[in-house]
């Protein structure tokens, strides 16, 4: 017999956040900046805010940034990444790793992108481009990345705690704290939502984002030094290019809107790409099948809906535990 799904008050709350539309609900949510890393271009970086980015150029230093370009639909730069999470959803963290190459990932998916004259993209689980971060809480998902001074290292950032890896092998995991010892007393030892280092010759400063707030650490120059106690600047303060820009409001659940982006309508699906879906938790899979199959019950329609997703808690597509 199929076992009867059932659907509480709770859960009609949650459907209704996550596709309602007016205050209170997901679409209503407030976002500041979420990923970031520097460009091949000196003195440019790559900020992504939910599915749009921009261009920020910080080449008279990071008292004189200014955007760029954007904000636009991350597909107007990164076409070749259409039908991938990162355009359809976001990023959610980025680095730099060579020549227009970067390491992008959005919930637990990842890729190796370059954005060069020949763009190109390798798309793969978190913890099949970095096996040694299997079984750790980076695996399911990363807040933000930084490349470090040290040729080859980087930073992975989940929660308040902290996994330094060099290539894809993990050194170590630490708390934020540990890490970045000069950051207590700031909102970042308790998570960081976005970074980047802005290399410019042979200086190495970092910028971290957290809603509201970011920070500026000057290393000053010798991007090998291990110095103790670098300049360290930090303000509750909207980021100063992006005043008039954040915070910025979602534009719902699975809409790519071609309308907004310009991009080229292509309703096929590639299947090898990741192509347009919502990525369910398992724990949301399970509400919209329960609330389904109630509210079908109660629209009086027997139980035809609820036995035909009976197995969708097994089979929602792209479960992410």
């Amino acid at each position: 017999m199929q076992e009867k799904l059932q659907a509480s008050s709770a859960d009609f709350d949650h459907i209704k956040y996550y596709f309602g539309t007016g205050p209170g609900t997901f679409a209503d949510n407030e976002s500041y900046i979420d990923a970031a890393f520097r460009s091949s271009s000196e003195g440019k970086a790559y900020i992504f805010m939910r599915n749009e980015y921009v261009v920020l150029d910080y080449s008279q230093g990071i008292a004189f940034a200014t955007v760029q370009e954007g904000p636009l639909p991350i597909c107007k730069r990164f076409s070749f990444l259409k039908h991938t999470p990162f355009v359809e959803y976001g990023l959610d963290a980025a680095f730099g790793c060579g020549e227009n190459e970067a390491v992008i990932f959005s919930t637990n998916e990842c890729a190796r992108i370059n954005y060069g004259s020949n763009p190109s993209y390798d798309l793969k689980l978190i913890s099949d481009m970095f096996p040694s971060l299997q079984q750790t809480r980076f695996e399911s998902g990363i807040d933000a990345a930084l490349e470090s001074r040290k040729p080859n290292e980087t930073f992975l950032f989940k929660d308040d705690k902290c996994a330094i890896i060099h290539h894809s092998r993990l050194v170590r995991v630490c708390t934020i704290s540990e890490a970045f010892p000069f950051l207590k007393g700031t909102p970042f030892t308790c998570g960081i939502q976005a970074a980047f280092a802005s290399k410019i010759t042979d200086s190495y400063e970092v910028l971290l984002f957290k809603e509201r707030n970011w920070a500026f650490i000057d290393y000053g120059y010798g991007c090998h030094s291990e110095p103790s106690d670098p300049e360290v600047f930090w303000t509750p303060e909207v980021f100063h290019p992006f005043q008039d820009l954040l915070p910025r409001k979602n534009f719902g659940l699975d809409r790519h809107d071609i309308n907004h982006c310009g991009c080229e309508s292509d309703t096929e699906s590639d299947d090898t790409s990741g192509s347009s879906r919502r990525i369910y938790t398992q724990e949301e899979a399970q509400r919209v099948v329960a609330c389904l199959a109630f509210l079908h019950e109660f629209l009086g329609h027997g139980g035809g809906v609820a036995h035909g997703l009976g197995n969708a808690q097994g089979h929602v597509p792209q479960i992410v535990s």
